[in-house]
């Protein structure tokens, strides 16, 4: 028996819904994680993660991409254009920042993960937007985005996200000056 295409069309929402958005709470956050892990699924983690640090893997992905672009489209062959490609390669052809989370995901991060949900208790609120918890020597950070539809998050991976966003720009940054100091170049050597 089939079912309308409005049904249908729900379904999908309310799918789509419930994965965008983060946890209801810090502890739910700590459920999702603690699923991710058990199962080691990088993508699953991707979705426990608090909306901050989501961003920061879409601004990565997005400025990979954008960077793979220019390169290919401005830099002569050469030793640097190859360098350049190498670096953000994997972000550039990836599907999605999910994915390209999962791949880039260090194997050692589960036994961190799994050390701090060892015998952790529900976290605790220790702010408005912040829940801390873990067992004893493995905090877990819990953040929620305040004013946004992100829910409450796993935040312990955030400054390694942040970090390799930085970087993606930079490079982004110097890609775009080298692709018009290409072009000047080019320009000035035409008759």
């Amino acid at each position: 028996m089939g079912r309308s295409p409005a049904t249908v069309g729900l379904a999908v929402l309310a799918a789509v819904a419930g994965c965008a958005g983060g946890a209801r709470t810090p502890e739910e956050a700590q459920q999702r994680l603690g699923q991710a892990v058990a199962a080691r699924d990088g993508e699953r983690l991707f979705d426990a993660l608090d909306l901050d640090t989501r961003w920061s893997w879409m601004s990565i992905q997005r400025a990979e991409r954008e960077t793979y672009d220019i390169i290919l489209s401005n830099f002569p062959e050469g030793a640097e254009r190859e360098r350049y490609l190498r670096r953000c390669q994997e972000g550039a052809l990836s599907e999605s920042a999910r994915k390209l989370f999962a791949r880039r995901l260090e194997p050692g991060a589960w036994e961190g993960l799994a050390a701090g949900l060892a015998g952790a208790g529900p976290p605790q609120q220790i702010a408005e937007d912040r829940a801390e918890g873990g067992s004893p020597g493995h905090k877990l950070l819990y953040r929620r985005s305040l004013g946004r539809r992100g829910g409450w998050g796993f935040a312990g991976l955030a400054a390694e996200g942040e970090e390799i966003k930085r970087r993606a720009l930079a490079d982004l940054d110097v890609v775009r000056t080298s692709a018009a100091d290409y072009e000047r170049a080019a320009t000035r050597s035409r008759p």
